[in-house]
């Protein structure tokens, strides 16, 4: 499962994905994986 978070480009400040929606020129939009679970080992 894949995570979007936005971030402003002049501050560096999370801010909400709609907010970056409406001005694109002004965010950044990342991906952010979560990490996967390790085996147990026998």
């Amino acid at each position: 499962m894949k995570n979007k978070r936005a971030r402003d480009s002049a501050t560096g400040l999370f801010i909400p994905l709609e907010e970056a929606k409406r001005r694109p020129r002004e965010t950044t939009v990342e991906t952010i994986k979560k990490p996967k679970k390790e085996q147990p080992r026998h």
